[in-house]
């Protein structure tokens, strides 16, 4: 069931990017039409805030494929049989 450990970072990933988006929209609008109003400044902040939410979402997902990795090499040490393990000496 490795899909099933991505799926809280994922969630996570998604929701900062709604974050990101929706902030996205004001900033836009606003600088397109060369104005400088406050949608500006709360766009910017909702971006700021979908961003903070992605980044550690994103380690997360590192952290959960290295001990995914960790965990199959593990694995496949334990299986293998005596006369298939290299030994020194």
């Amino acid at each position: 069931m490795p899909a099933s450990r991505f799926r809280g970072p994922v969630f996570v990933m998604v929701i900062g990017g709604c974050f990101a988006v929706v902030g996205g929209v004001p900033v836009a609008v606003t600088l397109g039409l060369g104005m400088k109003t406050s949608a500006t400044i709360i766009g910017v902040g909702l971006m700021g805030f979908g961003f903070t939410l992605i980044l550690p979402a994103c380690v997360w997902c590192g952290f959960q494929q290295t001990r995914l990795c960790r965990d199959y090499w593990r694995r496949q040490r334990l299986e293998a049989p005596a006369d298939e393990m290299s030994t020194l000496g």
